[in-house]
Formats: structure tokens, sequence, C-alpha cells
């Protein structure tokens, strides 16, 4: 029997393995974006601010944690949906700090956070919004979250950011096309107030407001 030289034979062991290891290390890849379509179309409602209901949020969290740990912005998404869900934030809040420091730039993580410990510990909570408010100041689907917990955390927050989501809540309140985002302000623990105080030196515009709101929810425009 003939015998294959050494360095070919190496060539042939090289040549079978190579392509196991290139669908090795595809696979979790493929995994992932399984996954990820399984996801979809949830997950951009979730990041949108689209309410879903409670079944939905638990499929949501349940794909995206089989995704790996190291997707940092994915676990504080799954930790969002657990929360949506109505899952005690106590039990979720590891699960959004592992995610941060991992993805320490996600700005909708950070809030995630604040909104978490805000009643535990306000100080921590208006730090998480300071950063968040640092990383994404313009990001169109946080302004409403943003402005919901920064009525929350008033009495801890610096003036520069108060400033800005007053004028975020008028910007809000006086845009016909907002009406969805409003009525979701409003229905936030002292929302209201921070509109009325969007309003302090325009008595008119919020008489105006009121009387929108009012002909709008009897269906008479």
């Amino acid at each position: 029997m003939k015998l294959i030289p050494l360095p070919n034979m190496l060539r042939v062991v090289f040549l079978f393995f190579l392509p196991l290891g290139v669908i090795a290390a595809a696979l979790p890849r493929l995994i992932e974006g399984i996954a990820l379509e399984r996801a979809f179309p949830d997950s951009a409602l979730v990041m949108t601010n689209v309410g879903l209901p409670a079944a939905s949020y638990l499929h949501l969290e349940k794909t995206l944690s089989s995704l790996p740990a190291s997707d940092g912005e994915t676990r504080i998404l799954a930790a969002e949906a657990a929360v949506d869900a109505g899952r005690p934030p106590v039990s979720v809040l590891p699960a959004v700090e592992d995610g941060l420091s991992r993805a320490p730039a996600d700005a909708r993580g950070w809030i995630l956070l604040a909104s978490m410990v805000k009643d535990q510990d306000p100080q921590r909570a208006a730090k998480a919004f300071n950063l968040a408010f640092e990383l994404a100041p313009l990001d169109h689907y946080l302004i409403v979250p943003r402005t919901a917990l920064g009525a929350q955390l008033w009495d801890h927050l610096p003036t520069g950011e108060r400033h800005t989501i007053l004028s975020d809540a008028r910007a809000i309140a006086t845009n016909d096309n907002r009406r969805d985002d409003l009525r979701a302000l409003l229905g936030t623990p002292a929302g209201a107030a921070l509109v009325t105080k969007a309003f302090e030196n325009d008595p008119e515009g919020i008489k105006k407001l009121n009387r929108d709101l009012t002909r709008e929810a009897l269906h008479l425009r």
C-alpha cells in the first residue's frame, strides 16, 4: 500500500476540517439571525414606543434572551420587553446593568435603567438620565419616554435639562400630528403636570389645548 507523504496528508486533513471550522464559526451568527428575524417586528415596535399585548412582550423577551449575552443592546431590549410584560423591575435590573456594561452608548438602556431605579435611588436615576441625554439628545423615539421620565425626576435634574424637557413637552403638545405622543405623555405620572408647566406663561394656549383634547375625545373634530 502506497503511503501518502506527511505534507500531503496534513494538507488533506486541513482541507477536510476547514469547512467544518467555517460552519462552526458561522453557526452562532446564523442562530442569531434567525432569532432576530423571529423578534421582528415586535422588536422595532418596542423601540418606537408602540404598545403591544403582554404575550408579545413575553415572546420578544424569550426570543431575545436566546441570543448571546455579549450582545448588550439585545440584552437591554429583552429586559425592556420583560418590564413591559409586567415583570418586577428588581428582577430585570441585573440584565439591564449587564447590557449597559457591554453597550455603554445605548441611550435607551440608560433611560430604562433610570426608570427602574428612580423611586429607590433618584440620584442614580438622574445620572443615568443625564447620560442618556448626552448620548442621544435628538433621538426622535426617545423624546417621549425621556420627557415623561424627566417629569418624574424633575427635582433632581439641572436647569438645562429642565428647560429642554419643558420645550419638548410644549413641542409635543402643540403639534397636531403628535397627538398619540401627547396622550402617551399625559398618561404617565407627572406628565399632565409637566404639560401644564410648559404652558404656565401661555394661559390661552393651555385653554385651547384642553378644548382641542376634549373635542377630540368626543369625536367632534
